[in-house]
């Protein structure tokens, strides 16, 4: 198990719960903590599997070691979607909650729900940085609407509106990838996704984004 986390007190506060679950030699032996942002975590990852792969003579790898799952609970902003994009390269099955909507955290990555809007609102296949700010204001104002605690109505519509982009273009991703590598039709079908909600009395960002390998 790995766990990554910013917070540095709300990191050590789940390393000593887990303690007092499992023991210290227990936990020291089967989960690995990390106090970093997850984009940072990633890079690390790259980083070390290009150098351990040239180090056994099999050339640079550009992708993290392999996870079973990656697990997300309120993911702000573009972490989910980071999160969703590192699922997908690490061919992992993945359950995130995303919330914060307008945020934005990691420098360079630009969402792959928000190139596909861009590019099907305005029927062209140009790169997301020659779009009109017009598409920039549309996406702009939903992220908002996703966070206005006064109306829940709206912002559960602008949340499912979001979410429900998200999966779609990262199961286009997935469709695309496995064209790429020749993967035949019914393998292709291995990731099911889907939108799930928990009760709104714990949390106003109740929808949870889940892909599970089959």
């Amino acid at each position: 198990v790995t766990v990554v986390d910013v917070n540095e007190p709300s990191l050590e506060a789940g390393k000593a719960y887990a303690e007092q679950i499992m023991g210290t030699e227990c936990t020291e032996r089967r989960i690995a903590f990390h106090c970093q942002d997850f984009a940072s975590f990633v890079q690390d990852e790259l980083e070390q599997n290009t150098q351990l792969g040239s180090e056994r003579g099999q050339g640079g790898k550009n992708s993290p070691k392999a996870f079973d799952i990656v697990v997300a609970w309120h993911a702000c902003g573009d972490l989910s979607d980071y999160a969703m994009e590192f699922a997908a390269r690490t061919n992992a099955s993945f359950v995130i909650c995303p919330c914060c909507y307008t945020k934005r955290y990691i420098t360079g990555f630009e969402p792959q729900w928000i190139g596909d809007y861009c590019r099907e609102v305005s029927h062209t296949a140009k790169p997301i940085q020659s779009f009109s700010e017009s598409y920039e204001v549309d996406i702009v104002t939903l992220q908002r609407l996703a966070e206005i605690n006064e109306r829940t109505d709206v912002s559960q519509r602008a949340m499912m509106l979001i979410n429900s982009m998200r999966m779609r273009s990262l199961e286009e991703k997935y469709h695309k990838q496995d064209q790429e590598m020749n993967v035949p039709t019914v393998a292709s079908n291995k990731t099911k996704f889907w939108l799930e909600a928990y009760d709104i009395e714990h949390s106003s960002k109740n929808l949870v984004l889940v892909g599970m390998q089959q």
